[in-house]
């Protein structure tokens, strides 16, 4: 006979992504095909843009697919305004709203009234590199940018109630807000916002005696409800893990008497790393079941952990949080729980405006990936600088659209991003 120890583990699921598998194609297959810009008309025999930052459009050849990328070279035609190469971009295909059309528009900045330019493209897959296009030639109207700049000075004066304030710093979710939301208690649990989230399930301690044969008997039991709030900082890669504990009335045998203790075991999920730390921990103690239900204090565990990894242009580190419990009975045995959340932190370029310490050196911050709070709004809502809703929205498509202008400007991009459907 042996003894086992089990405990409540709820199952989830995830959806696995589809998976797609791009064309084959050769060199020969990769034309570039029918350059032209948008907007563009022809004066005395010369192509002219209205705009210092035009969009430039290539077919791609059907054996390409929607998996095909578009890269660009523009270049000074004229000797006398430069030399060489001004701007590259790529874009997927399809980017321009037609699967064989795709469009890279000319970042703010780039080109200049009056310029003599010429560009030529290339289409690439899987690997496969097309040959460039023959150069094409286009002119920059004398005044093209006079409207831009106008209505990049309009914009900026606009923009600028928008940008955050130290009162944009989120509040922690508190002990009494979490017992009061409705849905704390339920898988996905409560998000006041992105930096502040609870949640309380169950949890068990139990012993059991197993026959030959399979047949199972549970020698004692008792169990309870774990509230974890997660609270992740914006001016840092830490977040902090405070918990309170419960006791159902209810257990029998000797467990609802022996030691317990509670804590949350922390991983990285990428394979083969570790960048997860624990920076301080205090509370987990071995309480017998009563201590831990009769304390007076409204959180008993307090665990501080920060993430070292920082992948790619924006320092992206995640963290796995698995609540886990012991018990001493005839020797202390130790399990998690099958129930984990989630913690991201990043130190990206364009979120800057809190992300330094008093040494301006940027920080990061963290936020919490199990749930995204669903906001509603009446039209004649407004926030606390006063700015309506409709406002927002439209500063936000404004911001999303290609070609607009930012405040404070984004990093340099080499393609235009537009919003997802």
């Amino acid at each position: 006979m042996t003894r086992r120890r089990r405990q409540f583990s709820p199952e989830f699921y995830a959806w696995a992504p589809l998976r797609t598998t791009a064309k084959k194609a050769t060199p020969g297959t990769l034309a570039a095909d029918k350059l032209r810009v948008r907007g563009a008309e022809e004066r005395s025999g010369q192509l002219v843009v209205p705009t210092t930052r035009p969009s430039l459009l290539v077919n791609v050849p059907d054996a390409a697919g929607p998996h095909a990328t578009a890269e660009v070279q523009v270049e000074h035609a004229s000797a006398r305004q430069g030399k060489g190469l001004i701007w590259s971009g790529r874009a997927k295909a399809g980017e321009d709203g037609s699967p064989a059309i795709t469009g890279i528009q000319v970042p703010a900045g780039k080109l200049r009234d009056g310029w003599q330019i010429r560009w030529r493209a290339r289409v690439s897959l899987a690997g496969a590199m097309g040959a460039w296009s023959d150069w094409q030639s286009f002119a920059v109207a004398e005044t093209a940018g006079e409207p831009e700049r106008a209505a990049a000075a309009a914009d900026a004066a606009s923009i600028k109630k928008f940008l955050p304030t130290d009162k944009d710093i989120a509040k922690k979710v508190t002990f009494t807000e979490c017992q009061a939301a409705s849905t704390t208690e339920s898988w996905n649990g409560y998000t006041k916002n992105r930096f502040a989230y609870c949640n309380k399930g169950p949890w068990v301690s139990r012993v059991t005696l197993e026959y030959p044969g399979g047949a199972k008997q549970v020698l004692t039991e008792i169990k309870g409800k774990r509230l974890v709030r997660i609270s992740t900082k914006q001016t840092g890669r830490e977040f902090e893990i405070t918990t309170r504990i419960w006791v159902d009335a209810g257990g029998f045998g000797a467990l609802t008497t022996a030691p317990h203790a509670f804590w949350t075991e922390v991983n990285d999920p990428e394979p083969g790393a570790s960048g997860c730390q624990l920076v301080s921990r205090t509370g987990t103690k071995w309480a017998t079941p009563s201590q831990w239900n009769n304390a007076t204090q409204e959180w008993q565990i307090t665990e501080r952990f920060r993430t070292g990894r920082a992948d790619g242009e924006h320092k992206i580190g995640s963290c796995t949080l698995t609540p886990a419990l012991a018990h001493d009975l005839k020797g202390k045995r130790a399990a998690p729980g099958f129930r984990s959340f989630t913690v991201r932190c990043d130190t990206s370029p364009l979120i800057s405006w809190h992300n330094k310490d008093s040494q301006g050196n940027s920080v990061g911050g963290c936020v919490v990936m199990d749930a995204i709070p669903a906001q509603s709004f009446a039209k004649s809502d407004k926030n606390e600088k006063g700015v309506a809703v409709n406002q927002i929205y439209d500063h936000i498509k404004r911001a999303l659209t290609p070609g607009a202008f930012t405040n404070p400007a984004g990093p340099k991009r080499s393609q235009v991003v537009k919003p997802s459907s």
